[in-house]
């Protein structure tokens, strides 16, 4: 009996020892050239000895940010290898002692070119849950043709399955039914109200300043909110490091231009640039048409700055204006479309002392648009069609990313919006209505919205995502919550099934006039009249890998509903907050 006391006495003193003595490591991994984060990177953790043909002690992946953390780990020695596709693996050998919280290493991998033999290294594949979800590659990107040799993020985006264009003058793109403004485009996480330009030929971005594009066509998870249909998340590269540079495209319609290069030791900058000209060779050439002439710019720019190992800052913003307007030779009608983005974003990343990533930023979005269309042929001042749209944005962002284990993962996060729109459409124009835009009625709204989402393997097979997100809208206090779901088992390494379900709502309503053929693009709020759109996914399909996985083979199927769609009503009467 007395040695069975001593046993539980010992229990008792070892146990919080060990609690307390387990580290989490974490850091980012980083291109040693560029500085670039590098999404997707694969972290072995072995134990005592480095055993490349064994299986690792822990494992995990980097995010969008090239951040990672391993959890859970007891004061000993230990290897961390990094690897990434295309780069040199680098090996780091640590010693946990249990006195230290969490430790921190950062990886600088090396770019490798040269064919080197065959080397195997066994781990477990990464047990990100991709559902619904496309990601390309820069590199697959530039393979593809585009305007002056560029490739274009949005007409390559075409080509997927479940993408779809009205026309080939549209912009915008219809994603398993639903209208572009049911889709949700992100730039660094700052929403860009329309992305493309006319046709969908170039997007409202340089694409050689582009990281990484994901694509998600439906359900996507908690972090994601504010629209129905889909999400486009693009990441901008923040510029290189080692030397200035830079990259110049002449072409008969457009050229563009790209500079990078290190400020001082600890930041980057990165400024990208495109123009297009057709109006110009229009009217040296075909001054007799009756084509619509055109003409674009955009202008992006990023300053990135490692305040220390654990914290990096950066502030970018970006412009772009579209003018279309019709020729001389058009003496009956005459017309003229623009639209303008602009966007500032202070953002900071930081990884907290207990190994948390915090992701904080604030930024502020300007979105315009204008159309108007006058018939010459009436023997009156007035236009036949006018319409303005203006809205100013300001965003504030919070999230945090904790690594509970191995096979768990939290991320919440809050976010307001501060909403001010001023809309005018009307049969009849004139400069007053124009020059004062100001004394014209206006809606200002705020939107809260709070997310929660836990990544947990349940089992081995067992990969699932459970999350929700709690709106307010204070238009109308309108209170909405959007429940969201994902698993996916794998019945064999090559054989995946999934599935998924998804709530989501929006609030704000892109009115679109259909009595005329010109655009008239009006992003009206919810109102006492005006219900939050409102729709309900449900995923499911399977993966099927071939050839030792170097081919992918996926089968999906979904079903969407959608309430409290709308569209403009001839001779409407607007009012502003009703």
């Amino acid at each position: 009996m007395l040695n069975i006391y001593r046993y539980i006495i010992l229990f008792f003193l070892v146990l919080p020892v060990q609690l307390f003595s387990q580290i989490t490591v974490s850091g980012f991994v980083t291109d040693e050239v560029t500085g670039e984060a590098l999404f997707g990177t694969n972290i072995l953790i072995y134990k005592d000895s480095l055993n490349l043909a064994g299986l690792p002690l822990n494992g995990t992946a980097t995010n969008s940010y090239g951040f990672y953390a391993v959890p859970k780990l007891l004061s000993g020695k230990y290897f961390l290898v990094a690897r990434y596709l295309g780069y040199k693996p680098l090996i780091r050998e640590i010693n946990i002692i249990s006195s230290t919280e969490s430790l921190q290493y950062n990886f600088e991998l090396i770019h490798e070119e040269i064919k080197l033999e065959k080397i195997f290294i066994t781990g477990e594949k990464s047990d990100e849950n991709k559902i619904s979800t496309i990601d390309i590659s820069p590199e697959l990107l530039n393979k593809l043709p585009g305007l002056s040799g560029e490739a274009e993020i949005i007409k390559s985006l075409q080509l997927l399955p479940g993408v779809q264009v009205a026309n080939e003058l549209s912009s915008g793109l219809y994603i398993r039914g639903g209208s572009p403004d049911q889709n949700l485009t992100l730039v660094d996480g700052t929403i860009l109200y329309n992305p493309s330009h006319l046709g969908n030929f170039a997007s409202t971005f340089n694409s050689d300043a582009v990281q990484s594009i994901r694509l998600i066509k439906g359900a996507f998870p908690a972090e994601y909110g504010g629209r129905l249909s889909s999400v486009l998340d693009i990441r901008l590269r923040s510029g290189t490091k080692e030397k200035n540079k830079g990259i110049i495209g002449v072409g008969t319609l457009s050229s563009r231009l790209l500079l990078e290069g290190p400020l001082g030791e600890n930041a980057t900058y990165i400024i990208s640039g495109r123009i297009m000209y057709y109006d110009v060779l229009q009217k040296k050439i075909f001054n007799s048409t009756i084509t619509p002439w055109y003409n674009f710019y955009d202008l992006n720019g990023k300053i990135s700055y490692n305040l220390s190992t654990s914290d990096i800052l950066w502030i970018e913003g970006f412009m772009s204006r579209d003018h279309i307007y019709s020729p001389p030779e058009n003496k009956q009608i005459a017309y003229g479309i623009e639209w303008e983005n602009t966007a500032v974003t202070l953002n900071w990343l930081k990884i907290s002392s207990k190994s948390t990533f915090l992701n904080s930023s604030i930024s502020y979005v300007d979105y315009r648009f204008r159309s108007i269309l006058t018939d010459n042929t009436a023997n009156s001042l007035t236009a036949a069609n006018f319409s303005s749209s203006i809205l100013k944005d300001l965003f504030l962002k919070s999230s945090a990313e904790v690594h509970l284990q191995e096979n768990k993962v939290i991320e919440t996060g809050a976010e307001l919006a501060i909403h001010n729109y001023n809309l005018i459409y009307s049969d009849f124009y004139n400069e007053v209505m124009e020059n004062n835009l100001n004394a014209q009625p206006g809606i200002i709204s705020a939107e809260a919205s709070l997310y929660f989402k836990y990544d947990w393997r349940i089992f081995g097979n067992l990969q699932t995502s459970t999350g929700a997100r709690f709106y307010y809208f204070r238009s109308q206090k309108y209170y909405r919550f959007e429940p969201r779901l994902s698993a996916s088992y794998l019945i064999t390494d090559d054989f995946h099934l999934n599935a998924a379900f998804a709530i989501a709502h929006q609030f704000l309503h892109l009115i679109i006039r259909n009595d005329i053929s010109l655009p008239t693009d009006l992003w009206y709020p919810s109102s006492k009249v005006i219900n939050p759109g409102r729709s309900t996914q449900y995923v499911f399909g399977f993966d099927s890998y071939f050839n030792n996985q170097e081919y992918q083979f996926s089968v999906e199927g979904y079903y969407k509903w959608m309430a409290n769609l709308y569209e403009f009503k001839t001779a409407a009467v607007y009012q502003p907050g009703e």
